[in-house]
């Protein structure tokens, strides 16, 4: 029988992707199992979410190439180079060698993101100021300290810099001070204000 198992040591042990393992019993008479690491720093909740097996699924033991364009693909808001050398026991050349064979864009020196999840990610972003927009409509426009209460899910701060930069130079977002908005939002008057207006206007 074979399947995916997490191991809850006394103490910690060095170990990294790839390397091999047998467990015996307590009298190391019978041998249990045996296994292939797949992630030395597993997570302490969600261990059993699809998400979190979709990325076990995507570790290449052999392949630590095929493994970092597999994790690529599958993680939203990129990942952590340091965690990635250290996993699988790389040099920091070697994994610059890998991350250079990729179409992969550098948000920092530490995360990696795909292309598309970028695309998606200033996507995201954009509905989320928009929707802010609608829902504060006397506001000028949305706090900077105030972004990642309107994001789904909390993003890396190198992510989320990165992100606003290109959508700034891009056009796609505008600063003010230290608020963000779409191009060409102004503040909007409610109903009622719009009805006093109309009152006042011919009057000035």
């Amino acid at each position: 029988e074979t399947g995916y198992a997490q191991l809850v040591l006394d103490k910690p042990i060095n170990v990294h992707i790839g390397d091999r393992l047998v467990i015996r019993d307590q009298a190391s008479m019978q041998t249990l199992g045996g296994g292939v690491v797949l992630d030395p720093y597993s997570p302490k909740r969600g261990r059993a979410k699809p998400e979190r097996l979709a990325l076990l699924a995507a570790v290449d033991p052999s392949s630590p190439a095929k493994t970092l364009g597999a994790l690529l693909s599958n993680l939203d808001f990129g990942l952590s180079l340091l965690g990635f050398t250290e996993r699988f026991n790389l040099t920091s050349t070697e994994c610059h060698e890998l991350c250079m064979r990729l179409d992969a864009i550098n948000v920092s020196e530490d995360i990696l993101i795909s292309p598309d999840k970028l695309a998606q990610n200033q996507a995201n972003l954009t509905t989320a100021i928009q929707q802010w927009h609608e829902a504060n409509p006397a506001k000028a426009g949305l706090p900077l300290n105030q972004i990642h209460q309107v994001l789904a899910r909390r993003w890396h701060i190198d992510l989320l810099n990165y992100v606003i930069r290109k959508m700034l130079d891009d056009s796609e977002l505008e600063q003010n001070g230290n608020t963000l908005n779409r191009p060409g939002y102004g503040i909007q008057l409610s109903k009622d204000e719009q009805k006093l207006w109309l009152q006042i206007e011919p009057q000035l």
